[in-house]
Parts: C-alpha cells; sequence; structure tokens
C-alpha cells in the first residue's frame, strides 16, 4: 500500500483497511488525529517502540519508508525509521499529514565537531539498551590506570558512541523516533562530544605483562571538561564480537607511543571503525 503510494501511484483504501498497516494504523491513531507533528511524532513512537518494537541495528541495514510502513520490515539503522517517519509527515491525507516536504527535513548530528558523539543509551527498564540496540561503551576500570581487557560476558553501560544520528527536523525542532525524544537543539543529545586527533599511548597488561598499544579521541562534555575513550583493540573486538569503546577516562593512561612499541595495536577509529563493520556483516 505504502510503497505504491511513495512510488506515485494512485491508491483508494477503506479506513479499515488503511489500518491493517503500520502507517495507516499510526496516521488514524487518535493521537495522530491533532494533525500536527507532535500528535504524529507520539502516535509513530507508541507503535514502533510500544506496540510493535522495531529492532534498531549497529549495521548498515536501511529499508525504504515503504516497506516499513506498509509492515514488511522491522529492522534496521536510524536512518531507515527516520526516513519512515518523514514520509508519513509529508504524504498527503489520508495517508499522511500532508505537510510541506520542503519544511520536514532529515537532520544528521554528527557531534559539535562533526567527528562522533557519545549519548545516554537505555530505557526507563532498560539502561543500556534501546529496542534491541546494546550499548557500545564499556566502564572504564578502576583504577583508570590499570589497563583492563573488555572481554566476553562483561555488560556495557549505559552509553553510545555514535559517527552520527538522525532526527527529523521540523518548526525549530528535532523529531527523534528512536529514542523517543523531541530535542530543542541536537547538541541536547550529546553527553560528549568527540574532539580528534586521536592519542595513541604504550600500556601494560598486568595480567599478562604483555604491552598493549592503545588509541584514545579526546571528548568533552557541556563544562568542556575534557575526557577520553579508547576504541578496543582487535582482540577485544574479536572477542566480543562488535564494536566497542572503553570510557570516559579521566586522564590518559600509560606512556606516550614512540612509534616503535609492538603488542596488540589499537586501531586508529577510522580504520578502527572500519573493521568492525566487516565483523557485523
Amino acid at each position: 500500500m505504502y510503497q505504491e503510494i511513495l512510488n506515485g501511484l494512485n491508491v483508494t483504501v477503506l479506513p479499515s483497511t488503511l489500518r491493517t498497516v503500520p502507517g495507516g494504523a499510526i496516521i488514524t491513531d487518535p493521537l495522530a488525529k491533532t494533525k500536527d507533528m507532535s500528535g504524529l511524532f507520539h502516535a509513530f513512537c507508541r507503535y514502533f517502540r510500544v506496540l510493535h518494537p522495531w529492532v534498531w541495528t549497529g549495521e548498515a541495514v536501511t529499508p525504504g519508508a515503504g516497506q516499513i510502513l506498509d509492515g514488511a520490515a522491522h529492522r534496521g539503522q536510524c536512518l531507515a525509521l527516520a526516513r519512515a517517519f518523514r514520509a508519513l509527515a509529508i504524504q498527503s491525507f489520508p495517508f499522511g499529514l500532508g505537510l510541506s516536504e520542503a519544511r520536514v527535513q532529515l537532520d544528521q548530528y554528527g557531534g559539535l565537531n562533526n567527528a562522533g558523539f557519545v549519548s545516554r543509551h537505555g530505557d526507563n527498564t532498560q539502561l543500556g539498551t534501546v529496542l534491541g540496540l546494546r550499548s557500545n561503551v564499556y566502564a572504564a576500570p578502576h583504577p583508570e590506570g590499570v589497563f583492563t581487557p573488555v572481554t566476553a560476558g562483561l555488560h556495557p553501560n549505559d552509553l553510545y558512541l555514535w559517527e552520527n544520528h538522525k532526527t527529523i527536523a521540523y518548526g525549530g525542532l528535532y523529531y527523534d523516533v528512536l529514542y523517543g525524544r523531541i530535542w530543542d537543539r541536537t547538541d541536547q543529545m550529546a553527553l560528549y562530544n568527540l574532539r580528534p586527533p586521536e592519542v595513541v599511548r604504550v600500556e601494560t597488561n598486568p595480567a599478562t605483562n604483555h604491552t598493549v598499544t592503545t588509541t584514545y579521541t579526546p571528548a568533552t562534555n557541556a563544562t568542556g571538561t575534557l575526557f577520553y575513550f579508547r576504541s578496543l583493540t582487535e582482540p577485544e573486538v574479536i572477542a566480543i564480537q562488535r564494536r566497542g569503546f572503553q570510557g570516559p577516562f579521566s586522564t590518559l593512561p600509560g606512556t606516550a607511543w614512540d612509534g616503535k612499541a609492538e603488542g596488540n595495536v589499537g586501531f586508529l577509529r577510522n580504520e578502527y571503525l572500519d573493521k568492525v563493520r566487516r565483523l557485523n556483516k
């Protein structure tokens, strides 16, 4: 139904038939009958966050808006669900709100330095997980100066490090259907903003007495205080079978890298992200 509509075909359906697909169930929800963006947002979130939870993936799975609104796709990254929400906002009545396409825009936030950011990640009932997507940040060890590798079975904390995150901008607000929030400014979603360049350090794993070359990315919080997030090394990524980081660290552990130290080398961020995308396919 919605796939045909979005392809520009003329579709006529009974109201009872419209309600059988996700897009129709949302647009006929009493919350959406206010015919404004806020009402549509709450109806959309009720459907995909409560009644029929979307499966949020960390990898690049991007079904089309028509597939999602027809109920043919149930999982994907933030871009997919944001596009589906926008499609309902701009589609003409009775299939959508009929808002101006030019005024409803996809927005991408990549941190104040456009280098990534760290957000709070966790629903009220399950800290560290949102719509099935687990946090990718593991707590810094205590004390911080002792290298402690992330191992299989260790639970991440309630933070997520993003390259970027998509919302829908309309009327000066940013509608985030994945986190279920309406932001006044996109920077409100960031607890820490990454600030390259990365810093390479040399540490010693006390459990093995082996040298480990690690990579830390500086980040600042809302007050400008400096912290660091460590990219997991290749053995850690392989052990937990997913990308990840450790932090925040308040100080840099270890010593400066002279370019010669050997060991389990930590990936520089771009190289690291390329590696884990391949692992997650």
